[in-house]
């Protein structure tokens, strides 16, 4: 069975592992979309996945590449649905990463780790929004400085642990 044939018949079966806990779809260097199947996975807990940003050669990219997590609405969900998730590790992403709109749904997630994506376009103030959030780690200046310091000095019972990674040096 190839790469591909393996890809698509657990794409497949995604949907029926209603009760699949974690799911870790890594050493791959063909990813370039979360498989539709793990919006069905509502008791994930935990995702870790490796994923490249698709190459459409000289026409260049199209919006949902940068997307490859769901863009969160007009019924691309994406991993909205597995709102129990504790910990999302995205590793890999080669171009600006969006991350869904509404992710300040996630109040479980106690881990974001975007540690080797090269930048991410939408972290914001709804990160505040995470009671949860104990780690964040992401590109050098993917979140605006005030979001950094406001999660740092959040006056909550959570450490938050802000780690900055990767980019280059001003």
């Amino acid at each position: 069975m190839s790469t591909m044939e393996l890809a698509a018949s657990v794409a497949a079966a995604l949907p029926s592992l209603t009760q699949l806990r974690a799911l870790h779809l890594t050493g791959t260097t063909t990813l370039d979309r979360l498989p539709a199947g793990v919006s069905a996975l509502t008791a994930l807990t935990s995702l870790v996945v490796d994923m490249r940003m698709r190459d459409r050669g000289p026409e260049g990219p199209d919006p949902e590449d940068f997307a490859p997590l769901g863009r969160g609405g007009g019924g691309d969900a994406g991993l909205l649905r597995c709102f129990g998730l504790r910990r999302l590790v995205v590793r890999g992403f080669n171009g600006p990463l969006h991350l869904p709109e509404g992710m300040e749904r996630f109040s479980l997630l106690e881990e974001l780790d975007l540690s080797g994506c090269q930048e991410v376009w939408n972290l914001g103030p709804w990160l505040l929004r995470l009671p949860a959030l104990k780690r964040l780690v992401v590109p050098r200046r993917s979140v605006q400085q005030g979001v950094f310091e406001a999660l740092a000095l959040r006056n909550d019972p959570h450490q938050v642990e802000v780690v900055e990674e990767g980019g280059q040096e001003d």
